[in-house]
């Protein structure tokens, strides 16, 4: 014979389905924000292993010509420019990387089952009173972690695309450096 479910625990199951919905969702957002960063890094890293391959090249020889001396103190002062926005842009990505703990409510009355140093920081490590814990915890409960949870990493959201952004922005600074600086290194090697 089948359990008979009533509509409230029918209702309650339905809440706590979409409550972990919602926070799969927003740890994944979290994690597109990482996956950005490092495309950012991992960009800029290109850019400058190429840009640094040129430079040597260049600095091997000796310019002849005013024109190519001219081009050289030109491309060497938008090299340390790109130089500049370039680690202004790994130190702004990188800050995305930064484990952040809870900010919003750090004084919540929240179970703390879900996250990690949430669940060290309110258990101390006493795995029995944890597991009391998961033993007793109703759906309201469940339903408070969730919630306390998904407003944290929504905040951890926010705060990381902010970064991302900005990253983004440097990057777009540094290519437009890293293209004068690769055209003027360039126009050294041509130019005869």
């Amino acid at each position: 014979m089948e359990p008979i479910v009533t509509l409230n625990e029918e209702l309650a199951n339905l809440r706590v389905e979409y409550a972990h919905r919602c926070f799969t969702n927003t740890q994944e957002l979290i994690r597109f924000m990482d996956q950005k960063a490092g495309f950012v890094l991992a960009a800029v890293g290109i850019l400058s292993a190429a840009l640094g391959t040129l430079v040597t090249n260049v600095f091997a020889g000796n310019p002849t010509t005013s024109l190519q001396i001219s081009l050289r103190y030109a491309g060497i002062a938008f090299f340390l420019a790109y130089l500049f926005v370039g680690f202004a842009v790994v130190l702004v990505a990188t800050s995305v990387f930064l484990a952040i703990p809870n900010r919003l409510r750090p004084d919540t009355t929240a179970p703390g089952l879900l996250f990690p140093l949430i669940l060290l920081n309110k258990y101390k490590s006493h795995e029995e009173m944890y597991l009391r814990t998961l033993c007793e915890i109703t759906p309201g409960g469940i339903l408070h972690d969730y919630a306390n949870q998904i407003m944290e990493i929504a905040n951890i959201y926010q705060a990381k695309q902010k970064h991302v952004n900005r990253s983004i922005m440097l990057f777009r600074w540094s290519s437009v450096l890293w293209l004068i600086t690769t055209l003027l290194f360039l126009a050294i090697a041509v130019i005869k």
